[in-house]
């Protein structure tokens, strides 16, 4: 019973360590060509000075309204809040869903 105990944590430690150690080698280069191209083109394709509208129950509006100028400062776009009672949620989301109008971009829930 003790060696296949002390076999399966030494196990766990040696995937540990195989998986950490690729992560770890790689802290010091310098990206590829490849690499640098695709990130510069991500940043190029999102743009973030859009509105987003977010749908929001009674709870979770204090995170909205905690994270919200922080984002408006930093990336330039602005937050839209349509706050709904937790008990019409479902119902509000459902409709979207289906009529598809485009009332919210981003749904809280919990």
């Amino acid at each position: 019973m003790k060696k296949s105990a002390l076999l399966f944590t030494s196990l766990i430690l040696l995937a540990f360590f195989l998986t950490f150690s690729f992560a770890w080698g790689r802290k010091g280069e310098e990206p590829s060509p490849a690499e640098e191209m695709a990130e510069e083109e991500m940043a190029e394709e999102v743009d973030l000075t859009v509105t987003i509208t977010v749908l929001v129950t009674d709870p979770h509006i204090q995170v909205v309204d905690t994270w919200k100028p922080i984002w408006e400062a930093q990336k330039g776009g602005k937050i839209d809040v349509v706050l709904v009672p937790y008990a019409t949620l479902e119902e509000k989301m459902w409709l979207e869903f289906r009529t598809q109008t485009g009332s919210f971009d981003i749904a809280c829930v919990p």
